[in-house]
């Protein structure tokens, strides 16, 4: 696979470490078992990911999860310490917040999928022509105190 380039040689090698302790113990070719497992094979494509990527946080997340599905006895996951997990919850606190509350984001809810656009462009049109009535409404009134005014 093709490393990140901007990943530094530490990372890479820490990625490769961590990526060949998973794949001894869920890789489908090494562990037959392991591949029908659909629960697994969803966890081991995410980590293929992030190998790709050189992304050693989410590497190292993944294993804490693969741990967690091999253990299967709730009692195993009690021992599970995740490295300064305060930080990295508010470090996904702010990135959710910055994400939405970037405009891209807040448009996504009525450009996609194509059912919100559409139900939102006829929500709007109805809104349009209720506010267009209500303006024709106004100018009748206006032009029927002119008059009145005017014949005085």
């Amino acid at each position: 696979s093709m490393l990140s380039l901007e990943a530094s040689k530490e990372d890479v090698k820490e990625a490769k470490v961590v990526y060949r302790r998973l794949a001894k113990k869920i890789h489908p070719d090494i562990n037959r078992k392991m591949s029908e497992n659909p629960e697994i094979k969803a966890l081991w494509s995410q980590i293929q990911e992030a190998y790709e990527e050189v992304d050693v946080e989410r590497l190292k997340e993944l294993e804490i999860l693969v741990e967690r599905k091999l253990s299967n006895s709730s009692n195993a996951n009690l021992d599970l310490e995740i490295p300064d997990i305060e930080a990295k919850i508010k470090k996904f606190q702010s990135e959710i917040y910055n994400i939405v509350t970037t405009k891209p984001y807040v448009l996504m809810s009525v450009i996609i999928p194509e059912e919100n656009a559409e139900m939102e462009r006829e929500r709007l049109e109805k809104m349009l022509a209720m506010y267009r009535s209500m303006c024709k409404g106004r100018e009748e009134v206006l032009e029927e105190k002119k008059r009145e005014v005017e014949n005085e």
